[in-house]
């Protein structure tokens, strides 16, 4: 019992001691405050430099997305962007091919109706190279009727329907056509013989004066055609010397390939004759 009393009054006289000399001098504070920051840092330190690092990944994905965001906002702007540059371009093109079909008067004595081509020919291994327009003899498109553009003739009706007609390209080897050239005025049929092919004029005398690079136009002989219309373009003239005719190749002028709008001619119906 008096080892433990002994023991409580050295423990009551060294707090005491302790307690005068830090309140002089501060020094257990101090020792105390640093040893708790040092102790409150190594514990802390790696938790807020995981926070940190945290706070980082998250921050650089919130701005990846906002970024991507960005990016495709601009990627569907661009794309609008295109898209109306493309309809503005298809507009002036239309512009310009209305331009020219207003300009194109029908010849003298026929009459002329537009219309579109609604399918071209399908495929290569089709037996005749033809396309369809949409016009038919609900709106009075009839059999031979000529079909031409500004710039050429590209053939004849070859049947109808209520609403559609089938038309017989010149480049198709059932396709004849009398013409003659726009500057010798030397005759001939052209005929054609087959997609991809140049187009043959046939009859042309050994003594006429063709020349290549001469525009060919509809002569007129056979009714169907009316005069002066233009056709193709001569592309080469070989001579035989054991043929009476010579070997003419000519080009169309017109590609139907891109072509959207044609027009119908009809010989017009004089209501003067008695």
């Amino acid at each position: 019992m008096r080892r433990l009393f002994l023991f409580f009054f050295l423990l009551v006289v060294s707090y005491l001691g302790l307690y005068t000399i830090n309140l002089r001098t501060g020094v257990f504070d101090k020792v105390g405050s640093y040893v708790g920051l040092d102790s409150l840092s190594l514990i802390f330190k790696p938790v807020q430099d995981g926070i940190e690092q945290i706070d980082f990944v998250l921050n650089s994905y919130f701005r990846l997305v906002d970024v991507e965001k960005e990016n495709n906002k601009l990627r569907i702007e661009l794309a609008r962007a295109n898209v109306r540059q493309i309809q503005l371009f298809d507009r002036a093109e239309e512009s310009l091919r209305l331009q020219k079909l207003l300009n194109f008067s029908a010849v003298d004595n026929w009459t002329m109706q537009g219309a579109r081509i609604v399918i071209q020919k399908l495929g290569t291994a089709a037996l005749l190279d033809t396309c369809i327009i949409d016009k038919g003899a609900k709106n009075g498109i009839k059999e031979d009727m000529p079909v031409t553009t500004p710039e050429g003739v590209i053939g004849r009706v070859l049947r109808t329907g209520l609403h559609s007609s089938i038309v017989l390209l010149l480049q198709d080897p059932n396709s004849r056509i009398p013409v003659r050239g726009k500057d010798s005025r030397t005759t001939g049929l052209l005929v054609g013989t087959g997609l991809s092919k140049p187009l043959e004029m046939r009859f042309v005398e050994l003594n006429d004066t063709l020349k290549e690079g001469e525009i060919l136009v509809t002569s007129g002989l056979g009714g169907v055609f009316p005069k002066e219309l233009p056709v193709g373009v001569v592309s080469s003239i070989k001579k035989s010397n054991i043929d009476l005719f010579q070997t003419v190749e000519a080009q169309s002028l017109v590609s139907v390939k891109n072509r959207e709008e044609v027009f119908l001619l009809e010989r017009a119906v004089d209501y003067n004759i008695k």
